[in-house]
């Protein structure tokens, strides 16, 4: 691409994170109202999920839940909370002794070292946590581990696609028309995203029907089926009858948001990642790519010129609410609270 328009869709590209980015801020203070003026507090645990540098928790809600009452009840602050609910670390510093926190670790291993937990037993007690994660022991990611209790499980991500509950009922299954795409903006640094990158590379060179969303860089742009940056996922995705999903790591139990986003908007996934999702979903509801390797691009192509996609788009809604109740971050929360076991614990 030469420099100029590159320079210019840059430009392009940025302005449209801002316009975004104030949008969604937006959207969380109307989620936030709706939240306080519809849902009860009365005699529910008070849970502040906290992030550092992150203020969109009532849009997480709005969009990771079926929005049905839960028995809890979100607050802003730490100070306010009876449970403090952290993702990757703990920052222990906001903690009284006498709250219980629960961390859910989101990332691969290749980057576990990044995520560096370390508890200090004068201002809270490793017994007060619990943690959920899908490497083998917490040792890897939380310096002083002994005596948390560790659930060893899918990451349980907050989806990602959007939409509300009732948006995704307005998803019209007569304007999936196109065949494939995939939304990812992790092309460069760990081998997982360089992995990803050369895919799709390949990909885009066999199939002229293949769409490719994302940030905006020198990575996406040289890749022919970029199409620039997708602003509401769900929308996008329930268009396709195919979703390419390719995780940043094969490992164990690792299995993120993406492929639970593509099920909820009726998008049959193509799921390169754990081996482990065949004991999480039906295999009916995916097409598995075990390599990324040049000779399963012609299998793929394959395939997704059937109508496979229907056992997914024709049974939506019930899809939706199989991995609402039981995948999501907050029916997870929900069930940590109760003391049940998640739906997926590893063994």
């Amino acid at each position: 691409m030469p420099s100029l328009i590159f320079s210019l869709k840059k430009i392009y590209y940025k302005r449209l994170d801002k316009i975004i980015s104030k949008f969604q801020k937006s959207k969380e203070k109307v989620y936030r109202a709706k939240y306080q003026a519809d849902y009860p507090s009365a005699g529910k645990p008070r849970v502040c999920a906290y992030q550092t540098d992150f203020h969109k928790h009532y849009t997480r809600f709005f969009t990771s839940s079926n929005a049905l009452d839960h028995p809890f009840y979100l607050v802003e602050q730490p100070e306010q909370a009876d449970v403090v609910v952290f993702i990757n670390t703990v920052d222990d510093k906001v903690l009284r002794p006498n709250q219980h926190a629960i961390l859910f670790f989101h990332e691969p291993l290749a980057y576990a070292h990044l995520y560096q937990t370390e508890i200090h037993e004068n201002r809270f007690s490793n017994a007060n946590l619990e943690v959920v994660g899908h490497p083998p022991t917490p040792s890897l990611f939380i310096k002083n581990s002994d005596g948390i209790k560790y659930h060893r499980s899918i990451p349980y991500v907050h989806f990602h696609h959007m939409a509300t509950y009732e948006q995704l009922n307005t998803i019209d299954e007569t304007k999936r028309i196109k065949l494939i795409c995939s939304i990812a903006s992790g092309l460069n640094g760990i081998p997982g995203y360089q992995n990803r990158r050369h895919f799709f590379e390949m990909f885009s060179v066999s199939n002229p029907r293949f769409d490719l969303f994302g940030k905006f860089n020198e990575f996406s742009s040289a890749i022919p089926s970029y199409r620039g940056q997708c602003i509401f996922k769900w929308k996008t995705v329930s268009q396709y009858k195919y979703s390419l999903v390719i995780e940043n790591s094969t490992d164990d139990y690792y299995i993120s948001e993406k492929i639970f986003d593509a099920l909820i908007c009726g998008s049959m996934p193509i799921y390169h990642g754990s081996d482990k999702i065949f004991e999480v979903l039906p295999k009916e509801w995916f097409y598995y790519l075990p390599s990324l390797d040049a000779a399963e691009i012609i299998k793929l192509n394959a395939f997704i010129e059937t109508d496979a996609h229907r056992a997914v788009s024709s049974n939506r809604a019930e899809i939706c609410r199989v991995v609402y109740e039981k995948f999501s971050f907050f029916s997870a929360l929900e069930k940590l609270l109760a003391n049940e076991s998640l739906p997926i614990v590893a063994k």
